[in-house]
Parts: structure tokens; C-alpha cells; sequence
């Protein structure tokens, strides 16, 4: 049993990398914008609305998006994040991103191209995964999980920090 879950595990491990790269590429397409911010016709101010993030849970990922928004409260400028629920079918429509700019939008888009494949293949690895758990439970042979923090390492970049490569 140990050898299916480190092949499950090598492949959660693998789309992770993939995730990975599609996020370093939009916080530094975000960053350039946030740069470069210019005003439009009506003088209002373009801004970044959506927030894509990967979270670890257990010994795998899940890839979301969030809504962001600032509002002040005296002097002090707050921020909130609202998770967007992951659709069933793992893609993420246009109408779900009804704040984005279009800028923001054809991003978003292009990325869920390719992240709801990534979605996808990660729940049905992660139904293997439980059911290897399932098997050797009955085999009274605990199978040991490893939490994907010891798997693989953490993208030392933020969008902050492409800003600051950018200035």
C-alpha cells in the first residue's frame, strides 16, 4: 500500500508544482498592474479585486479565489477577503468574478483553463487516497499519511515582493 499512496502522493505533488507556477504568473502580471496603474475615462482608479490562493490541507491542496475588498474605519484602510465557493464541476465561470476588470477577467479565465484540470485530477487522487486508507484498514495495516507541508516546499514569492523587484 505504500507504494500507491507515495504515487498518488508524487502526483498531488506534481500538480502542485504545476499550481504553483500558474500563481507566481499571475502575482507578477497583478504586480506589473498594480505598478503601472493607470486611470481610465472616467477617472476612476482600476483596481485588483480577486486574490487567487493555494491552500494546503492534510496531505493535499485546493486552488481558490477570493474577493477582495478595503474599506476604511477612521484612519485605518481594512481588508476583507470573501472566498468564492468552488464550483462542483472544479471551473470557475466569468459570472462568479462579476468585479473584475476586464484586465482581471481574461486572467482569471485563462488561468481556470488550466486550474480546474488541476482541480479535478486532485479530487480523484485524493478518492484514492482515502480509499488506500479504506484498504488497509481492513487489513488491519495502518497506512501512513504524510501532510503535504513535508512533501513540498513553500514558493518563497508574494506580489509584494515582485513589486519591489519591479521598482
Amino acid at each position: 500500500m505504500d507504494e500507491i499512496r507515495d504515487e498518488i502522493y508524487q502526483k498531488i505533488d506534481q500538480l502542485y508544482g504545476e499550481a504553483v507556477h500558474i500563481q507566481r504568473v499571475w502575482m507578477k502580471q497583478v504586480a506589473e498592474r498594480e505598478i503601472n496603474r493607470t486611470y481610465r475615462e472616467n477617472k476612476k482608479s482600476e483596481s485588483t479585486n480577486y486574490e487567487f490562493r493555494i491552500e494546503l490541507s492534510e496531505c493535499s491542496f485546493s486552488l481558490r479565489w477570493f474577493r477582495v475588498q478595503f474599506f476604511k474605519s477612521g484612519n485605518k484602510t481594512n481588508r476583507i477577503r470573501k472566498a468564492i465557493a468552488i464550483p462542483a464541476s472544479g471551473k470557475y465561470k466569468a459570472t462568479q468574478f462579476r468585479y473584475a476588470e476586464d484586465w482581471e477577467l481574461q486572467s482569471i479565465l485563462q488561468m481556470e483553463d488550466v486550474l480546474s484540470n488541476i482541480r479535478v485530477k486532485v479530487k480523484h487522487l485524493m478518492k484514492m487516497h482515502h480509499l488506500a486508507i479504506a484498504v488497509s484498514n481492513v487489513d488491519n495495516n495502518k497506512l501512513i499519511t504524510i501532510p503535504i507541508k513535508e512533501r513540498v516546499e513553500l514558493p518563497p514569492y508574494s506580489i509584494k515582493k515582485f513589486k519591489e523587484q519591479l521598482c
